[in-house]
């Protein structure tokens, strides 16, 4: 029964097991507070002994005054992996803080952390000084701007590292406005382009990067983002969701289809009622059971099918 974990309790716990634990998890308990956020900040602090590489914290009830401490402390120095989900408390002074300590962060998963807006944007690419970032997962953020995605990844802005060469990008359930063609074409470019030994961005693509997982549920995306997918990631491109997505039309996905290659495994289509039998039954794979259209509802006749 670890949702009654008590706050104290699960300082003594990281107080036994620290220096033999890097990766912690912890999701709806709603008893923990600051006392665990201390346990966190003294034995994963440089004198506490502990190494700290992935930490998951999602549907806790941590007040902004639990956060900061252990925002400020150098405990999350070493992480790989940072999730904080569906925290209400973390703002972006908060998240600018951890991403002044971590400078080898691979994954960040802020989904649901509805505080945040584009000056947690800038704090995540001041960060990434070391280009190490792969996944960023920024679901369900309403206060996203256009301007602040385009300034995460704009390729050569004075003062700022290079923009992050991304395998995984959720935008899912953003503001409908900010998440557009232009904003998918430079995501595209970032994770694909060739950099020298600094990390600099080149003007050519290469061969090995790409995109290989992507959802833009409930954006303004259009035909547009799914030609850039096939200029920029046809070899690397996995999973695609583009739920709820209406600009995105049968000859725009069949394209995409039929241009990337066959490592494409799933396709996301729930609610997008435009997309129709010229995609579902004519695409270039129809007949590849390997490529899986989900959320696809067409009638033929007086029957109903998914697929």
């Amino acid at each position: 029964v670890v949702h009654l974990l008590q706050d104290v309790d699960a300082s003594l716990l990281l107080d036994s097991i620290a220096k033999n634990l890097s990766s912690i998890e912890f999701k709806a308990c709603p008893n923990l507070g600051s006392s665990f956020c201390a346990g966190l900040s003294s034995n994963y602090s440089k004198d506490g002994g502990g190494h700290l590489l992935e930490l998951s914290l999602e549907d806790l009830q941590l007040s902004k005054e639990n956060l900061l401490p252990l925002a400020m402390s150098d405990a999350m120095r070493n992480l790989k992996s940072l999730t904080l989900r569906h925290l209400e408390n973390v703002d972006d002074e908060v998240v600018t803080k951890i991403f002044k300590g971590c400078q080898d962060l691979e994954s960040i998963d802020l989904m649901g952390c509805y505080q945040i807006t584009d000056d947690s944007l800038s704090a995540i690419r001041s960060g990434n000084v070391n280009g190490t970032l792969r996944c960023l997962q920024l679901g369900g953020l309403k206060n996203l701007s256009e301007a602040g995605l385009e300034t995460l990844f704009t390729p050569v802005i004075s003062g700022l590292p290079s923009p992050p060469m991304l395998r995984k990008i959720d935008l899912s359930s953003c503001y409908y406005k900010s998440v557009t063609d232009n904003i998918l074409d430079l995501i595209c470019k970032a994770s694909s382009m060739k950099r020298d030994q600094s990390g600099e961005i080149s003007q050519q693509l290469s061969t090995i990067g790409g995109l290989v997982h992507v959802n833009i549920n409930g954006s303004s995306c259009s035909d547009t983002t799914m030609e850039c997918l096939v200029s920029t990631c046809s070899s690397s491109l996995k999973e695609l969701s583009i739920s709820f997505t209406p600009n995105i039309t049968d000859k725009g996905l069949g394209y995409l289809v039929s241009n990337v290659g066959s490592q494409l495994r799933k396709i996301h289509i729930w609610g997008c009622a435009q997309v129709g039998e010229e995609f579902l039954d004519g695409h270039g794979r129809v007949d590849d059971p390997s490529l899986h259209v989900i959320g696809a509802w067409i009638k033929k006749g007086n029957m109903q099918s998914s697929k």
